[in-house]
């Protein structure tokens, strides 16, 4: 039958509660301390007819214990707060109230007469008793507390080992008590450190089942989305295709209300295959299905194209843009549709976000690598919307979304293409001043002549 208080293996495994129930059975345990003290100390003062020194250990001895009780009823508020640092100032207030009520033990012994070594020894196994009941849950604790009861009963062992007559049958009594204390130390720690162990592999376990079936759930649905590219455009195109054909005969005969209709029609296919586009590009590149085709790529080309694109978006908002190039009269070793999709994603966020302002277009190579640079006189950003600008599906701030629209996916999309690329995209920005994109790729010259200039693709960005 065990001494230690019976806890289910979640308390016990929890330091706060472990804590918490120790300075309770501390401050608990206060009535019965005054007892005992007073009861040792009245049994010093009969058997060795002193009284000022039991009466003077009893004070001090029982001040320690209404300080012991105070930290005890301080820790139990507190504990939660900072469990490590509570259980410091336990243990220190703990041990000094143990070596305090120890130090009366050797009195006992040698001056309380022939029943003192007995009543000295019986105190003692009381203590540890009581140590090993309340605090063997702590490691630390258990051996702080049970230190000055062992070296109380140490002392007079160590005296009589030299004295004529050798150990008297208390002695070795006690002397047992003291091995079966250390041996009790030494199980209760290979035990604390055999729960440790299993804690943390249990949650090691734990932890790494719940990231493995987060990545099963993110993979199914990323490799989800890339196989459903051909069933999600062709239904969408056909209707955006119809559309047009229906815009064009309904303008052939004069029809101006139909051709608005239809007009309307092809102008919200074109937007919704925008946004299936973002997202199936999005779940390509996480689910590891878009592959890096490096052509010969004419990158000046692939800059004014993309500006003539969106030179109509840029005037609807009252912007113009500027566009320079320097040093790009080589072709160079690049995924054409990838360049596009980063100049266009950057260039089309700029002309969003900026009203009635100028959006600058630079490029240049030296040598090894290509650098695009587009900034904006816009609304800009402050540092905590900077820090969530490339998260799928987030914007710099919501309100964005509702007064500029879009979906928060063209950037996170620009940043994943040119890190698979290689290179990266860098942002400056502050509030109503504007924001700058730096778009940087390794491009070494290619060999050959350049590709065509992939066609428009219609990419939303953020």
């Amino acid at each position: 039958m065990s001494l230690a208080p019976s806890v289910t293996p979640a308390e016990e495994l929890d330091p706060h509660a472990t804590l918490i129930e120790v300075a309770e059975g501390r401050r608990r345990s206060l009535p019965l301390r005054f007892a005992l003290g007073l009861l040792l100390a009245g049994f010093s003062i009969a058997m060795s007819g002193q009284v000022w020194a039991p009466a003077a250990w009893f004070v001090v001895a029982m001040t320690a214990q209404l300080v012991d009780a105070q930290v005890s009823a301080h820790i139990i508020r507190a504990a939660r707060e900072d469990v490590a640092k509570s259980e410091r100032i336990l243990i220190a207030s703990c041990a000094a109230s143990a070596w305090i009520w120890a130090s009366l033990y050797p009195v006992l012994w040698f001056f309380a007469g022939p029943a003192g070594p007995a009543a000295a020894l019986l105190a003692g196994a009381g203590s540890i008793l009581h140590v090993f009941v309340l605090s063997v849950r702590i490691p630390r604790l258990f051996f702080v507390m049970s230190a000055p009861y062992v070296a109380a009963l140490l002392t007079p062992l160590a005296i009589e080992l030299f004295m004529p007559g050798g150990l008297s049958l208390v002695s070795l009594a006690a002397l047992t008590l003291i091995v079966a204390v250390f041996v009790g130390h030494l199980g209760e720690s290979f035990r604390q450190h055999r729960l440790m162990t299993q804690r943390l592999e249990t949650a090691r376990a734990e932890a790494e089942a719940r990231r493995l079936q987060a990545e099963r759930a993110d993979q199914a649905k990323t490799e989800f989305l890339a196989t459903m590219s051909h069933e999600l455009r062709t239904p969408l195109n056909a209707v955006i295709g119809f559309s047009e054909l229906l815009e064009e005969e309904m303008t052939a005969n004069g029809n101006d209300l139909a051709t608005h209709d239809a007009r309307r029609i092809r102008t919200a296919g074109r937007h919704l295959l925008q946004l299936i586009n973002a997202v199936l590009d999005l779940s390509k590149v996480e689910a590891g299905r878009m592959d890096v085709h490096l052509t010969a790529v004419d990158v000046a080309a692939t800059l004014r194209d993309c500006v003539a694109t969106l030179e109509p978006m840029a005037r609807e908002n009252g912007n113009r843009i500027a566009l320079q190039i320097d040093g790009l009269e080589d072709a160079l070793a690049l995924d054409a549709l990838m360049l596009r999709q980063c100049v266009f994603n950057l260039v089309s966020n700029a002309c969003k976000f900026t009203r009635d302002g100028q959006i600058f277009v630079s490029a240049r190579h030296d040598g090894s690598t290509v650098t695009v640079a587009v900034s904006d006189s816009g609304i800009g950003m402050t540092p905590e919307q900077l820090e969530r600008l490339f998260q799928p599906f987030m914007q710099a701030d919501p309100s964005t979304t509702r007064t500029y629209g879009g979906t928060g996916l063209g950037l996170a999309i620009t940043r994943k293409l040119a890190r698979l690329l290689g290179g990266d995209v860098e942002v400056e920005s502050r509030p109503g001043e504007g924001s700058a994109f730096t778009l940087t790729l390794p491009a070494p010259i290619a060999v050959g002549e350049p590709a065509a200039s992939p066609l428009p693709r219609g990419r939303a960005a953020a």
